[in-house]
């Protein structure tokens, strides 16, 4: 089976998002080839994100889960849950949010689709999923549970 990857782009809060589904559905891409995913690790949905694959490894020995950072010194809440880290070089032409911008398309660029948690329209999460739409990308949305 062919590996697929997933590019995890969602709000910085999530109030309303059902753990349970998010769980479940991560377990269902896997089963279907998904089995690296890319994450900037900025948000609750990126965290949750990575908990959630964390947790399927055992069953999954096959998943890589990826932190990439917009800057070598970024934050993440927990490093553990990621099997590696990709720093992209060509972020170093960028500065201050235009550094998280570039690489959130880098990261679209690399995926096969997009597991999105998005419920407005502004903001950088829904920039990232238009440019996930722009480059024809496969769209799934848990914030109003859409398949694109």
């Amino acid at each position: 089976m062919q590996e697929h990857s997933v590019i995890i782009i969602g709000h910085r809060q999530c109030p309303d998002l059902d753990h349970n589904f998010l769980a479940y559905l991560l377990e269902v891409l896997v089963r279907f080839g998904y089995s690296q995913f890319l994450c900037g690790g900025m948000g609750e949905f990126d965290y949750l994100c990575a908990k959630f694959i964390h947790r399927l490894k055992p069953s999954y020995p096959q998943i890589k889960s990826y932190f990439v950072p917009h800057k070598p010194s970024a934050y993440v809440r927990d490093i553990s849950l990621f099997t590696h880290t990709i720093t992209p070089l060509e972020l170093d032409a960028y500065s201050g949010s235009q550094r998280i911008i570039e690489r959130n398309r880098f990261m679209v660029d690399l995926a096969d689709l997009a597991l999105c948690y998005v419920i407005r329209e502004q903001g950088g999460a829904a920039r990232t999923m238009r440019y996930a739409k722009e480059e024809k990308k496969k769209i799934v949305n848990i914030g109003t549970y859409t398949i694109e």
